[in-house]
């Protein structure tokens, strides 16, 4: 009826048993039987050890079920203490009860046949460890990778650099910012370390793995460390969209005030005619559209329903656009500085600096945080570095060195020629707003440009916010639609009252990339790599990485604070 196969050899410490000795044979035969099944078992302690597998036609495809029995014969009782069932579960024998009774201890894998070999691990007996299996080969190729973290580490933030370099002169800044890529590569080859050691692929399970050592016998450790980092990473998000918004919001109330101009060239006679109707309409309205807050509000209550998206991989070719979106604006800044170049000899005299000494030392600092965001990926590293075709540590440290040399090629052409184009007195803490109002169809290209990649950043980013907070809140319930356009509504009234306080871009950036985003983007991979790594002096190392980032960021959130209150301060006394 079915085909007993034990290992002929036994180990050397254990008699030799089979589990036909033991009485689950007796439950064996009281199950029914089919001529197409076949079962075979095997004794873990032998030296040759087989799999049990039970087969089982079904139509077309066939399913293997992974049985994994163990049998340990216990000389002092004469009886066999442990076996397999037929069903796969694992029966524990109690010799004074002389009867089986079903352990949960080994349970049952079903597989696909010819499936992915991590799937065989399993079916091995979990000793209160969690094992993570490796994710499916990646498809991409390595271009194709070095384009997607080109564009994951390229963003608005090339927007404020050349703030930053007013902050610090053309020649500090240029070194701040070869610092700043230099710590942002070496913590982006400690992330994929560390996902290479931990056997985890995702930033949150590489931190709770990492952590590990440093709380063995605390048994809620492992909930409470990957609680910090969702509080982190949402507050990181959180940030970024408010950023992005700010961004869209700026640029549509330009645009309609170019417009309002346009189609008014004597707009402010007409608007000081209360008498007039029209003119009283129109000054409400150009009043209303010219609103940075009410562009915000509108921003966000357009793009809502794109927030409450199930799935919304269909805004992922927008990452093509948005690099193409960098390099247009790249073209714009040097374009404008060669066409504004034979008036460029006086400010270069007096406007520019290339060393710049600042009444305080905050001043410098708040470069800091603007660069710092500007290199931040690490959210996005990981599922890059999962979709590299034959990835490995070694190639994909190369991909992240070329595109930290691209980023570094793009900010360096926008900090100088952007600086050095508008001076002291003319630079804006967004590039863009620097060019005046009536320009050439290229700049409202380029902001309306900005403003649909900002856009539909907003979503994307909204999205891992919000499933990170739902996974926080309620760990253990099941998918609710309710909930999900619930908490998407709760994020969009939070965002827009945020952006009701008069932040600017710098200040935005400046608070994100200073405290949150120096903590997720660059001092827990260096953490992560530290505790995982066996190496003492790169160990070390990594240690040393992450104290400058802490100090580094420390001192640019007191910086960027101090700089803010000074500004509401002036606006005040003015």
């Amino acid at each position: 009826m079915f085909n007993k196969e034990t290992s002929n050899h036994s180990s050397p410490n254990q008699p030799h048993s089979s589990l036909l000795d033991c009485r689950e044979l007796e439950s064996f035969q009281q199950q029914p039987h089919d001529h197409k099944n076949y079962t075979s078992f095997h004794n873990p302690h032998s030296h040759s050890s087989h799999s049990d597998h039970h087969y089982q036609q079904d139509g077309d495809s066939t399913n293997e079920i992974i049985l994994i029995s163990t049998s340990i014969h216990d000389p002092s009782h004469g009886s066999c203490r442990s076996s397999s069932s037929h069903d796969g579960s694992r029966m524990d024998y109690d010799s004074e009860t002389q009867h089986f009774h079903e352990s949960s201890s080994l349970l049952p894998t079903t597989t696909k046949k010819n499936s992915h070999p991590a799937a065989a691990t399993m079916a091995q007996p979990f000793q209160n460890q969690e094992y993570s299996l490796p994710p499916p080969p990646g498809k991409s190729s390595s271009l194709s990778v070095l384009f997607n973290v080109s564009n994951a580490t390229i963003g608005a933030g090339i927007l404020a650099i050349p703030y930053s370099f007013h902050q610090s002169g053309v020649v500090l800044g240029s070194i701040i910012l070869c610092v700043v890529c230099l710590i942002a590569t070496l913590t982006a080859h400690f992330l994929i370390r560390a996902c290479e050691i931990s056997k985890e692929y995702t930033f949150k399970g590489i931190g709770v793995k990492a952590f590990q050592s440093l709380f063995k016998h605390q048994h809620h450790s492992r909930y409470v460390v990957g609680m910090v980092i969702d509080i982190l990473m949402i507050v990181f998000c959180f940030g970024v969209i408010v950023g992005y918004i700010s961004i869209v919001g700026d640029y549509c109330a330009g645009l309609f005030k170019i417009l309002f101009q346009n189609n008014h060239p004597q707009g402010d006679e007409i608007m000081m005619n209360e008498r007039d109707e029209t003119s009283s309409l129109t000054t409400t309205l150009s009043n209303i559209l010219t609103s940075r807050s009410f562009n915000c509000f509108l921003t966000v209550l357009i793009l809502f329903p794109l927030t409450c998206l199930k799935r919304i991989s269909f805004l992922f070719f927008t990452s093509y656009f948005a690099v193409m979106c960098v390099i247009y604006i790249l073209l714009v800044i040097v374009v404008g500085f060669f066409n504004k170049l034979p008036s460029l000899d006086k400010r270069l005299d007096h406007s520019i600096l290339l060393f710049q000494t600042p009444e305080n030392i905050f001043q410098l600092f708040v470069a800091f945080p603007i660069l710092f965001f500007s290199f931040g990926n690490s959210i996005t590293l990981i599922p890059i570095y999962l979709e590299l075709k034959n990835r490995s540590q070694k190639k994909m440290g190369h991909i992240v060195n070329g595109a930290s040399l691209i980023c570094l090629v793009c900010y360096l052409i926008a900090g100088i020629f952007g600086y050095i184009q508008f001076g002291d007195s003319g630079i804006r803490d967004n590039i863009l707003n620097s060019f005046p109002n009536r320009t050439s169809i290229w700049i409202i290209f380029a902001k309306f440009s900005m403003i649909v990649v900002a856009s539909v950043v907003y979503p994307l980013v909204h999205y891992p916010l919000r499933e990170t907070l739902d996974h926080l809140l309620f760990p253990k319930r099941p998918f609710s639609y309710v909930r999900w356009i619930a908490e998407a509504l709760i994020f969009a009234i939070l965002i827009v009252v945020t952006l009701l306080i008069p932040f600017d871009l710098v200040t935005i950036f400046g608070l994100t990339g200073a405290s949150f985003g120096m903590i997720v983007m660059f001092i827990f991979p260096c953490l992560f790599y530290a505790l995982l790594e066996t190496n003492r002096y790169k160990k070390w190392f990594a240690f040393c990485v992450a104290f400058i980032c802490l100090v580094l960021g420390i001192v640019s959130t007191a910086s960027v604070i101090y700089d803010f209150v000074m500004k509401m301060t002036l606006a005040t006394t003015n």
